[in-house]
């Protein structure tokens, strides 16, 4: 479930306007950013309340952690692939957590 979640926030809810102005850095690229974070924590909260008392803090979590690697990715530090790695770490240890 976590990683459909992951999935569509990522890829089915993200218009290519939003890619795109995520990628310029400026100001309102971060805006979109956090945007596209909070569909992350949203889509995960959901998931993460139905089985864990915890889900307020691994939603947090996965929100913080969405936010540095993607600004990771707009700042060129890395690819699309290893950006997906990243996440998909998160997801692994969010689970181990549950």
């Amino acid at each position: 479930m976590l990683f459909s979640a992951h999935f569509l926030a990522d890829f089915s809810l993200q218009p290519k306007y939003m890619i795109e102005d995520k990628m310029k850095g400026d100001a309102f690229g971060y805006l979109t950013l956090i945007g596209h974070c909070f569909t992350h924590a949203v889509l995960f909260g959901l998931v993460l309340a139905i089985v864990t008392p915890h889900w307020l803090i691994l939603t947090t979590f996965v929100f913080l952690t969405h936010f540095v690697i993607d600004t990771g990715k707009i700042n060129h530090l890395y690819n699309v692939w290893v950006d997906q790695f990243l996440h998909y770490g998160v997801i692994i240890l969010c689970r181990s957590l549950i």
